[in-house]
């Protein structure tokens, strides 16, 4: 059980964006500004528009569009927080793949899959996790942030959920609130910005339990969680975060988890990121459903995990 709640946290993880780099401001820049870098609201707004419209029909031509495409790629390694000779103790490397597709200024599709290798195991391969897809449009409300409505989805891409748990996919939607700029000092040296965000999901399997019958599978999940950004410069973020979600199963039992993460994230030039983060996700009650459970250390759940990414700066078309 401490194997799959720790490789099913490093997978929610992997699917989380990372601050700032996806934030909706950065998806509407210009070719001429690496993506991962912010600009203000008012720029970000006004931007598009003008590099679609001109009055000069001779000098649309020369017009740059910016691309359509987000492709994303990560390359991370994660380590279990607990000794090496501990039972939970576990280790592993992967891939993570992503396409957005700007279908209008605030409204991005996007897919999601990795490819993970548990190191030290007795048949090492890398396993496919579930593919997650989702349609998130974006408003802006000046001061207030970027409200951002989404539905998404989960293909069962994953071998070891398919065959144990009868998984089939999950639908559901959500909504979050971001603002990387709450705060600024020095003209813009220094941001403070948080997040929150609320979902509901529903999941299909083709049994209610799984393949043992010592597992019941959980149909309904909701979650909230919300997080706070320090950022300097621009390119060095500090991000702290706490989530919780609470789930049924088809016989109305409820489980509920949190997770707790920090990390720290460098933005590099030419579309490179460097992300240190340290988790722990466990059960926010003992057993006896009264006592709390949340640490921000657990021997079967703590981990680390260092990503390197890569985002390519927006290609221009001439027109």
């Amino acid at each position: 059980m401490a194997k799959r709640i720790w490789l099913v946290l490093i997978s929610a993880l992997l699917c989380l964006p990372d601050a700032r780099a996806e934030s909706p401001v950065a998806e509407t820049e210009t070719a001429s500004v690496p993506e991962a870098q912010t600009v203000s609201a008012t720029a970000s707004q006004t931007a598009p528009a003008a590099e679609l419209q001109s009055a000069d029909p001779e000098a649309s031509r020369f017009q740059k569009v910016v691309s359509r495409l987000r492709p994303q790629v990560a390359l991370y390694y994660a380590r279990g927080l607990a000794p090496e000779d501990y039972s939970g103790f576990h280790h592993s490397m992967g891939i993570q793949l992503g396409l957005g597709v700007l279908i209008q200024p605030t409204l991005i599709a996007r897919a999601n899959i990795s490819l993970a290798r548990e190191l030290g195991a007795p048949i090492e391969k890398f396993r496919a996790s579930n593919t997650a897809l989702s349609l998130t449009k974006m408003f802006n409300f000046e001061k207030v942030g970027w409200l951002m409505p989404v539905v998404f989805g989960r293909l069962p891409t994953n071998e070891d959920d398919r065959d144990y748990l009868s998984y089939l996919g999950t639908i559901g939607a959500g909504v979050s609130l971001s603002n990387d700029e709450i705060f600024t000092f020095r003209n813009n040296i220094h941001a403070i910005g948080a997040s929150v965000d609320i979902s509901g999901a529903r999941s299909f399997f083709e049994y209610t339990t799984s393949l043992e019958g010592a597992y019941e599978n959980r149909l309904w999940t909701v979650s909230a969680g919300g997080s706070l950004v320090y950022t300097l410069y621009q390119r060095l973020s500090f991000i702290v975060s706490l989530g919780n979600e609470l789930s049924w199963t088809s016989v109305g039992k409820s489980n509920e988890h949190y997770q707790v993460a920090a990390a720290v994230q460098f933005i590099a030039p030419y579309g490179l990121r460097f992300t240190l983060r340290a988790a722990t996700a466990d059960r926010t009650f003992d057993y006896d459903q009264l006592t709390s459970n949340i640490r921000l250390y657990a021997p079967e759940s703590s981990f680390v995990m260092f990503t390197l990414g890569y985002s390519p700066r927006q290609e221009t078309v001439t027109q």
